[in-house]
């Protein structure tokens, strides 16, 4: 593969491939792979770009954390639920379909073990949220939401994008919340999950800069 296919892969997400093999019963799949997903879709659905752009949410999904986006759909059904949850808001603005299809779609089809009326809710908080889009606002019970906010506002294009700051500000919010041995979880994984991501937000930062003639 070529530097600027692999460019464009890397950016815009694999190819789909149509076919019922590896499928089970679900429509379409974004099958986890060491270093990338392969985006599976039923034939049936070949014409669907709702069900396409659903499955692309995920590779992108799988971007932002590559292992660690693998492992907290097995570990946690509030990541689980969030991921999701992007996905389906994404295909259902394509496809011109009810959040009350999406509800039912996530309260049958993949067992998290929550109520409609739950899942509902979370829908309604995620609309149009601009933060928290790495973990859930929930962790354990606990509203974590205002605590991301303040990250992102330091991570974001007009904020200092100091690392170190970010963390302060994120650590003194959740401190106050949760135990210390699940924020120093929670921190870690921001860390690291900051670490290979911190060129690409460097880039953006500059594009913007560049951009504004700043």
């Amino acid at each position: 593969m070529g530097t600027s296919m692999s460019v464009m892969f890397w950016m815009k997400g694999p190819s789909p491939e149509y076919t019922e093999e590896g499928l089970g019963h679900a429509s379409g799949i974004c099958k986890y792979e060491p270093f990338s997903c392969r985006i599976l879709i039923h034939p049936k659905f070949k014409e669907s770009k709702g069900l396409l752009e659903h499955e692309l949410v995920h590779y992108r999904q799988y971007k932002r954390l590559w292992f660690i986006h693998t492992a907290l759909i097995y570990l946690s059904r509030e990541y689980k639920l969030h991921i999701e949850i992007e996905a389906f808001l994404a295909e259902i603005e394509i496809e011109k379909k009810s959040v009350e299809w999406m509800v039912e779609a996530l309260y049958s089809n993949y067992n998290l073990n929550m109520t409609k009326e739950y899942i509902r809710r979370r829908i309604d908080d995620h609309k149009g949220k601009d933060y928290c889009t790495l973990l859930p606002e929930r962790i354990r019970g606990v509203f974590i939401g205002d605590c991301c906010k303040l990250h992102d506002n330091e991570t974001g294009e007009k904020g200092s994008y100091n690392p170190l700051v970010a963390i302060k500000v994120f650590w003194d919010c959740l401190i106050e919340k949760v135990q210390f041995w699940l924020a120093v979880s929670i921190v870690s994984l921001g860390t690291v999950i900051s670490i290979i991501r911190y060129p690409y937000f460097v880039y953006k930062k500059y594009k913007y800069r560049k951009n504004k003639g700043v």
